[in-house]
């Protein structure tokens, strides 16, 4: 199993695991509102150096 995060520089972590071309802007895009993939289930973000989440899982 391979699994591939982006890590942006605001901080915002994804899982773009074989995404497409078209799919590197859903993530990369990032305007008024922040980025189209905020609210996804591939939004890592909140785990981002918060361990015990995981560990709740």
């Amino acid at each position: 199993m391979e699994v591939t995060f982006w890590l942006m520089p605001d901080d915002c972590l994804y899982d773009c695991t074989n995404i497409s071309a078209e799919g590197e802007w859903f993530f990369l895009s990032k305007g008024a509102n922040g980025r189209m993939a905020d609210d996804i289930d591939w939004n890592y973000t909140p785990f981002l150096n918060n361990w015990q989440l995981l560990v709740n899982i």
